[in-house]
């Protein structure tokens, strides 16, 4: 026991980042170069293997006292076994979280196993504006992560987490659900992208993970890309870092670059006049400066969020219904 005590009192006091997606990537790297943090551990979940996610999780680990890199699951073992690898992690006396994706359970788990002093959120996505309805603002949540939380930690559950929230990282001027929204800014479009002079022209279509977040069935999906990209004739298909490479084996145009979307079309922005053809109103759109035309693409076979079309219409984002009867 002796023992044990001086181990813990021996532990590194570090921060952690906890992240989903590229764009939490580059978020947590503002705020380490804002808030000057010297020590930090990393984690990224992910649910696909891909290139992509792999250069952006080792953007973040170069500097990195330790790193996680933990793949996902929808089976209660396979959801089990990544916090196995949080052994590695036993040396370390968590200081500040900053963590992405808040709701799920992998990010509650993460917090309850490794009880930081200070919480952080940060996050990535429309479902955090403060609208009507979305994901990130109804205090609902599954029932069995709620039954699980009431029985860990009721502090844990979505709406207590909430409310711990010191900071909420955004990249959204939007107002946000969580309180206390602090701006990060991730994209610079200067006069150097005005598209008003250029004649060559492009089309950029992006897929999502609309299977994956239950919006469409999988056999959907891919007939609502293959509508779209011949309906607008994409010459450039910029594939979701958590769309799986042989669902869109048959397209010969996919963009090979490791950089997310928003970057791919700011670099196709300096030399051409560039159309983006995104679907459900994915994030992207919003990052856009709006000489881009952007166009959100539904079909009536998914889960259409009114509020969320109306927002995108307000700001200047079309959108178009494509049948798939």
């Amino acid at each position: 026991m002796a023992s044990l005590v001086r181990q813990l009192q021996k532990r590194v006091r570090t921060d952690i980042f906890v992240c989903y997606t590229p764009l939490h990537v580059l978020i947590s790297e503002r705020i380490i170069e804002k808030k000057k943090i010297e020590r930090y551990c990393m984690i990224y979940f992910y649910e696909v293997n891909s290139a992509k996610n792999d250069y952006y999780f080792n953007k973040l680990k170069a500097g990195a006292e330790s790193a996680l890199y933990l793949r996902k699951s929808k089976s209660l073992f396979g959801a089990a076994a990544p916090f196995i690898s949080f052994f590695r992690l036993r040396k370390y006396k968590i200081r500040d979280s900053y963590t992405g994706n808040i709701k799920t359970a992998y990010s509650r788990l993460t917090l309850w196993l490794l009880r930081p002093e200070q919480i952080f959120t940060m996050d990535d996505g429309a479902g955090n504006i403060s609208l009507t309805e979305t994901y990130f603002g109804a205090d609902k949540e599954k029932w069995f992560t709620y039954c699980l939380f009431s029985i860990v930690g009721r502090t844990f559950i979505y709406k207590n987490i909430r409310k711990r929230s010191i900071e909420h990282y955004t990249i959204y001027k939007h107002p946000n659900v969580f309180p206390n929204s602090v701006y990060v800014e991730l994209f610079h479009p200067s006069d150097n992208y005005r598209t008003s002079d250029r004649k060559e022209k492009i089309t950029a279509m992006l897929t999502g993970a609309l299977a994956t977040e239950d919006v469409l069935s999988k056999e959907n999906e891919l007939r609502l890309y293959k509508e779209a990209a011949a309906r607008f004739n994409a010459d450039l298909i910029i594939m979701h870092p958590r769309q799986r490479s042989e669902d869109m084996a048959d397209y010969p145009n996919i963009s090979s670059s490791l950089l997310i979307a928003e970057h791919q079309i700011l670099e196709l922005m300096k030399e051409k006049e560039v159309r983006a053809i995104g679907f459900f109103c994915t994030t992207v759109l919003l990052n856009l400066p709006d000489t881009v035309e952007r166009i959100n693409v539904i079909t009536k076979q998914g889960k259409i969020n009114e509020d969320l079309i109306e927002f995108y219409r307000n700001l200047g984002i079309r959108t178009i219904s494509l049948p798939l009867e």
